[in-house]
């Protein structure tokens, strides 16, 4: 399974328990550069709110939805499972906010990932972007806001599912029964860091059947 944007793209290579006592642990691939072992899978999902930024629901809303109301163009790239649908804003202090689309969500390219950029962030299709007169530095993506300290990040989130210096992640599973249907519901809260501060925050859910 792919989770795919911008600032995350993640490969579930596999995960497993060794024992019934010990957490479950996953491997995964991140950005599509970094591979990371020895992930713990925390059960569960995330809270409504934490899906939610500036009105646009991951999982409801559609990034079709975002372009109307910013007037803005989905930029579409990449094919099949690495296919890429997103509008990307640049505010009026230059920080860049993200919503992205990808395989999984569809024809109607239903929101799968929510992803805000500190200014000084080299992103990879700023000349696709929409420059918008709002401010996004102060704006919070699951609770988190850009220049947070990693401890701050534990106390308002827990014990993360992988921590290395510039980097903190979040990795939940879940089962969900929809309409007789079960779901495999993923998320992940993935941060990056420079001197112990968040650069870019992303959140990120996809369900399988």
């Amino acid at each position: 399974m792919r989770l795919s944007s911008l600032a995350i793209y993640i490969v579930i290579l596999f995960s497993f328990a060794a024992s019934a006592k010990e957490q479950e642990r996953a491997s995964l691939e991140v950005d599509d550069k970094m591979f990371l072992g020895d992930v713990v899978v925390k059960k569960g999902t995330l809270k409504k709110d934490q899906l939610e930024v500036r009105g646009f629901k991951i999982q409801e809303s559609s990034v079709d939805e975002v372009a109307k109301k910013y007037k803005a163009k989905v930029y579409e790239t990449g094919e099949g499972d690495d296919a890429l649908y997103l509008v990307c804003l640049i505010g009026s202090d230059n920080a860049i906010l993200e919503y992205t689309s990808g395989e999984m969500g569809g024809t109607e390219n239903t929101l799968l990932t929510v992803s805000l950029h500190k200014n000084t962030v080299k992103y990879t299709y700023k000349k696709h972007c929409t420059k918008v007169d709002k401010a996004f530095m102060k704006q919070r993506v699951a609770g988190l806001k850009i220049g947070m300290k990693e401890d701050a990040i534990v106390k308002h989130l827990g014990e993360p599912s992988k921590k290395t210096p510039t980097m903190v992640l979040y990795y939940y599973e879940d089962k969900k029964k929809i309409k007789g249907v079960d779901f495999q519901i993923n998320s992940v809260i993935h941060t990056r860091l420079s001197n112990g501060k968040i650069i870019s925050i992303s959140v990120t859910q996809v369900m399988n059947y």
